[in-house]
């Protein structure tokens, strides 16, 4: 599975507009590192990204969330902090299973054309096209990174024929995809 945006094609904010930058700096052991990833806007507070960006730290702190939102340049846009986190409860940071979290912002976001929230969904359409987008490495194996947003086109697979290829069942909060370069994405 492939955690990055590989073979994705350069992207205007407008497309993805929900899309945020989530940088976290994180103290452990008297070292301060610093994680990025991707998060979607899901209302004027509160963005979604992935528990393990949250759970980065280990037994260490977690010293600042920053949130940029409205530019396609993860530098540039609005910049806004995080307040408070919640990871889902379920989340199990080896199988990756409800790989969640919440985070509030400290203050609102204004919402426009550049800058708005992501249409959830109950149920995946499952075997249907949908594109994934982020930050990140766009050579996995060459560590080459980008600070442009990214998308990539996917077909969204059934939990039958994820598990199949996965060799293992489905497991819960995990969405399965596939695109012709790259072989199965868990999302």
């Amino acid at each position: 599975m492939d955690p990055f945006i590989i073979d994705g094609e350069h992207v205007k904010i407008e497309r993805q507009p929900h899309a945020a930058f989530m940088g976290t700096s994180c103290l452990l052991d008297g070292e301060v590192s610093n994680w990025r990833c991707g998060a979607s806007i899901i209302t004027q507070n509160i963005v979604m990204t992935a528990a393990h960006c949250l759970k980065c730290c280990g037994n260490g702190i977690i010293k600042g969330i920053l949130i940029n939102t409205g530019h396609e340049n993860k530098d540039l846009g609005i910049t806004s902090s995080g307040h408070k986190y919640a990871i889902h409860s379920g989340h199990d940071s080896e199988s990756a299973v409800y790989d969640i979290a919440l985070v509030l912002l400290k203050t609102q976001l204004k919402l426009s054309a550049n800058c708005s929230r992501v249409a959830l969904m109950k149920y995946p359409p499952y075997d249907e096209e949908a594109y994934v987008s982020g930050w990140g490495f766009v050579n996995e194996e060459k560590q080459i990174a980008t600070n442009y947003l990214q998308e990539a086109r996917e077909k969204i697979m059934t939990r039958k024929s994820c598990s199949q290829i996965l060799r293992h069942t489905a497991l819960n909060g995990i969405i399965c995809s596939v695109n012709n370069h790259n072989g199965p994405v868990a999302l």
